[in-house]
């Protein structure tokens, strides 16, 4: 059985490698504290068949429940993008080994095929049709499915949340991440590898013996699924300078007390540096109109970055993403954000590249006029031949060596231009604490 501090260190050493600042454990003391005074849910969700009740994924420490158990709880982004799609929760939890399986591996093998696909439903959440995914050998066991919650009368499916759950001795291990509504099988299996490839990881990570100590603290930290307070501490590059706004930690303090337009306060998810690779001048003869975030991210050569999000509320449902820049010195040919604005504000439809491969089409591209403070900027809003009807409003802005890109989802096209004012106005409010 482990301690805290020895799953820490395993997280952390599964989740950021070599790779400082690629993600962010949680001081499970901090947590215990936090949950102390959340008492777990007085009745479950129901669940039809009964039977399959049984699987119960967990990521995220949510309740007093969860102090029955040695735990630690990480975030962490998967690729270059930086949508709440990207994100991946890590928890890992120790007791004796009959109490493990208990709590999360209590099933016959003959219930993963009769719980192929079974629905769930709770008093404060929609209905939800829950299906068990295929897994390769992992652990000792493993089980993945994918949540897929109904959609409300008037708006669009919510994402879907694909879970995995692995036993290794007296550690489980739960892991999760978001994927768009409706996803197609291929889909699901593109965003379960990844956690596939984590848990690897940590169960090589526990068959050769877990780390000895916890990683050095940085800021107290709140759960990942309720990071408000979190700031993200990356260790500094030893030839790195700390100029103003050049570490996570800088970009980070500029999001303390900001709200969005719900009043809701921005969550730190993640704090980095972007690859550092070999300054490029920018090509005129560049294909136009192409949208690939994992190339922008490369073309920064080691900028800082932050990575948050402000949550919906009931009547503004769809959360908003920012991202931090602090880009390093000028570049003489202008930076890869002014080159991003440029050429988008010249699109009526983009490619985006994907991270997992392929592409996809936004069309039609708009351009909604909004008032930043920035230097320069971008405005766009756009849909995805996905059939959900979803506006996708992203709104950009640069003031000396400070970017902020934001992005949110609505239903409407009346509704384009207040979430874009909206998110212009998120913008300024971290634009005022730069200065002039």
């Amino acid at each position: 059985m482990l301690s805290d501090e020895e799953l820490m260190a395993l997280v952390d050493r599964a989740i950021n490698g070599s790779q400082q600042g690629a993600g962010r454990v949680s001081k499970s003391a901090d947590l215990r504290t936090r949950l102390q005074g959340r008492p777990a849910p007085a009745q479950g969700p129901a669940v039809e068949p009964g039977e399959c009740g049984v699987f119960q994924p967990h990521s995220a420490p949510t309740s007093s429940a969860d102090l029955d158990m040695n735990f630690a709880a990480g975030v962490l982004t998967l690729t270059g993008a930086w949508s709440r799609e990207a994100v991946a929760f890590v928890l890992a939890r120790s007791a004796p080994r009959d109490t493990v399986v208990a709590a999360d591996f209590a099933y016959a093998d003959e219930q993963a095929a009769t719980c192929a696909s079974f629905r769930q439903a709770s008093a404060d959440s929609p209905p939800t049709t829950i299906r068990l995914l295929t897994v390769p050998e992992l652990g000792e066991r493993a089980y993945a499915l994918v949540s897929s919650p109904a959609a409300a009368a008037d708006t669009a499916p919510a994402a879907s949340t694909v879970s995995l759950q692995v036993l290794k001795g007296t550690v489980s291990l739960g892991l999760s991440r978001q994927v768009p509504a409706n996803p197609s099988d291929d889909e699901l299996q593109s965003a379960l590898a990844p956690l596939l490839g984590l848990a690897q990881k940590l169960v090589r990570e526990l068959a050769g013996g877990a780390p000895a100590a916890a990683p050095p603290a940085s800021a107290p930290a709140s759960p990942p699924s309720e990071p408000a307070s979190a700031h993200p501490a990356p260790a500094q590059p030893p030839s790195r300078q700390a100029p103003e706004l050049q570490t996570p930690e800088q970009l980070a303090r500029l999001l303390q007390g900001i709200t969005g337009p719900n009043g809701s306060p921005a969550q730190v998810l993640e704090g980095r540096y972007t690859p550092t690779a070999p300054a490029t001048p920018a090509d005129p003869a560049a294909p136009h109109c192409i949208y690939d975030d994992a190339a922008y991210l490369a073309s920064l050569g080691g900028a800082a970055t932050v990575v948050a999000e402000i949550p919906g509320t009931g009547q503004e449902p769809y959360q908003i993403s920012l991202r931090l820049i602090g880009l390093p010195a000028p570049s003489p040919d202008g930076s890869a954000f002014d080159r991003r604005a440029a050429d988008l504000a010249g699109c009526t439809t983009v490619q985006e590249q994907l991270p997992s491969a392929g592409s996809r089409t936004w069309s039609p591209l708009k351009h909604p006029t909004v008032d930043t403070s920035g230097q320069t900027g971008y405005a766009v809003v756009y849909m995805l031949p996905d059939g959900t009807g979803v506006r996708h409003v992203l709104v950009g802005a640069r003031k000396g060596r400070l970017c902020v890109e934001t992005e949110t989802k609505t239903l409407s096209d009346s509704a384009v231009q207040q979430a874009a004012d909206g998110l212009a106005a998120t913008i300024n409010k971290v634009m005022a604490r730069v200065g002039g």
